[in-house]
């Protein structure tokens, strides 16, 4: 058997130790919500089993459900990124015919002119708005490629839509090598979008859209007139000149 080491001898008075204080709570932090103190308790409660040999005793492992599936893939488990900017590019002349046409569709969004086309700034970025905006606009105004530009947590894509379809994604490197400076403002900014002077689809009631598409509808119809006038008189001069050409050869 092992000797029992001497232990010190203890004094009976222990007033020459120094005084401890009163009150000790200073010293620790006592949280104000306790209740990880009841799982402990009740952890420290289940049956234990040995591990072995001169090991500690661990809790006992809770039973599983035969039928337990984990999948492979947990990506779905983690919400998505918001969106932090959205522009659809198109080659729509006229940005009140744009914004009327937004309006009467109910897509709030604020519309501006650029060298290649209006361009549709949108504002509902949650869930699949995005794509529902570029399909209805796109399945309104037939046979015109429009391209969807989006910005998530600095990463920009863009993918093309045509006759109410996604048609896959198109290289962002060549999009912004052709497409005007203002894209690559409104969607990595900052850009002050005012001095665009956009125009605010929610600011237009159904009235007044249709008169703005009817005024852009005139407005055309008097540049073909124009354009078929000047054809028809450029036409007559040439015709005039080789005439004149042939008496004098």
């Amino acid at each position: 058997m092992t000797a029992t080491p001497d232990l010190p001898e203890v004094p009976d008075d222990l007033s020459g130790l120094g005084g401890f204080p009163d009150d000790l709570s200073g010293l620790i932090e006592i949280p104000d919500d306790l209740s990880g103190l009841d799982r402990l308790a009740a952890a420290l409660s289940e049956p234990t089993v040995k591990a072995g040999a001169g090991d500690v005793e661990l809790p006992a492992a809770p039973d599983l459900p035969d039928d337990l599936l984990i999948p492979d893939d947990l990506s779905g488990l983690t919400k998505p990124a918001r969106l932090e900017g959205a522009v659809l590019v198109t080659p729509i002349d006229s940005a009140k015919a744009l914004a009327a046409t937004c309006s009467l569709e109910g897509i709030a969004a604020d519309v501006v002119e650029s060298e290649v086309g209006a361009l549709v700034v949108l504002r509902d970025l949650d869930g699949d708005a995005l794509e529902q905006a570029a399909t209805t606009i796109t399945s309104r105004i037939m046979g015109v490629l429009m391209v969807l530009v989006t910005r998530r947590q600095g990463q920009v894509t863009a993918m093309r839509f045509a006759n109410g379809e996604s048609h896959g994604e198109v290289s962002l490197a060549l999009l912004l090598a052709n497409a005007p400076e203002e894209v690559e403002d409104l969607l990595l900014g900052p850009v002050d979008l005012a001095a665009l002077k956009p125009i605010d689809t929610a600011k237009i009631g159904r009235a007044k859209a249709l008169w703005m598409l009817g005024a852009v509808n005139r407005e055309m119809h008097r540049e073909r007139m124009q354009n078929a006038s000047e054809a028809r008189k450029a036409n007559r001069e040439a015709k005039k000149a080789a005439r004149n050409e042939g008496d004098n050869g």
